[in-house]
């Protein structure tokens, strides 16, 4: 998959790009 290739090239944007998706996610659940 398209996700596992970027991981293994860029495995710290993919882990900052999460994070920030999880803040989110974690926000809209709250509202």
């Amino acid at each position: 998959m398209i996700c596992n290739r970027l991981n293994t090239h860029h495995p710290r944007f993919i882990q900052h790009l999460n994070h920030h998706i999880a803040l989110r996610t974690g926000w809209e659940m709250l509202a």
